[in-house]
């Protein structure tokens, strides 16, 4: 009220923006810079006996006393707002605040208590979003228990049926009819090859001895750093998926089946049951 009696009110040309020169979206910081910029331009120290000087440093003053502290700003920043509704709609500024002067102290009190929360931007007279609250809680709701269902269904199979497991069988392809054969796994033909019953596989560098012997040409080209040292890989496997061994121990002894053998070739499969298997060839190899 003080700043409209010096002609700094919400209808005045000049307010305490234009004042301090600065924008209303302006910072506590460029409000501070700008004050202490005028007030020593216009300071009655730096201008003995000028009184258009003293009367600058007097608004600077003024201006800087409402728009640092954040309470008297937002007040003055309704007037401005107000201000500029009641000029658009003719409405003077007596007309606007003509009922004050007859505002019982609960009213007076009850609007300054208004104008605190405004400044705090409390506004308990907006409407309750507490609906459009719950709206939003249960799209996060129902978002969160689709996204469970989803991981909970692809997880099922591993938690119930233990598909994770390196020993699963799934029944659709698990065919009794085949039976398993014990059968070591050849780095060099890339092919399961069969075991004696109760023997181990033979050494790796036995075998890779005899690959060399075999496929000298083949063996040239592949990477001797990539092929198991310590043991081959053995484990139970299809019948229909097992070949005869290049190499095979029976009774301790090894037995080998190069080319241009047949003698040997026969009692490699009079150890390994008597298979029928296709005897691997230079031309099955798959040589990376």
């Amino acid at each position: 009220e003080g700043g409209a009696k010096r002609g700094l009110g919400p209808d005045a040309k000049r307010n305490y923006y234009d004042i301090l020169g600065i924008q209303r979206t302006a910072k506590p910081r460029v409000v501070k810079s700008s004050y202490l910029k005028l007030a020593k331009k216009f300071h009655p120290d730096a201008n003995p006996g000028d009184a258009e000087a003293e009367r600058q440093f007097k608004e600077v003053q003024e201006a800087y006393d409402t728009l640092s502290n954040s309470w008297k700003k937002t007040l003055y920043d309704q007037n401005i707002q107000f201000g500029a509704a009641k000029e658009s709609q003719g409405v003077t500024k007596e007309d606007w605040t003509s009922h004050w002067e007859s505002e019982t102290e609960d009213q007076r009190d009850a609007r300054r208590e208004r104008y605190r929360r405004y400044a705090a931007g409390v506004r308990n007279d907006l409407p309750d979003y507490e609906y459009f609250d719950t709206i939003r809680g249960t799209f996060y709701f129902i978002c969160v228990t689709t996204a469970v269902g989803y991981y909970c269904i692809a997880k099922a199979p591993d938690w119930f049926d233990l598909q994770n497991e390196d020993t699963f069988n799934d029944p659709a392809f698990d065919d009794t009819a085949v039976p398993l054969v014990k059968a070591y796994h050849n780095p060099v033909t890339k092919k399961w090859e069969r075991l004696v019953e109760g023997e181990d596989p033979p050494e790796p560098q036995e075998l890779y001895d005899l690959m060399a012997e075999v496929f000298p040409k083949e063996w040239k080209w592949i990477d001797k750093e990539q092929l198991p040292r310590l043991r081959l890989t053995a484990m139970s496997v299809p019948r229909t998926q097992t070949t005869v061994p290049y190499l095979a121990r029976t009774n301790g002894k090894l037995l080998k089946y190069p080319r241009g053998q047949p003698d040997v070739k026969k009692r490699v499969l009079q150890a390994t049951s008597g298979s029928t298997m296709t005897i691997p060839s230079p031309g099955d190899l798959n040589i990376d």
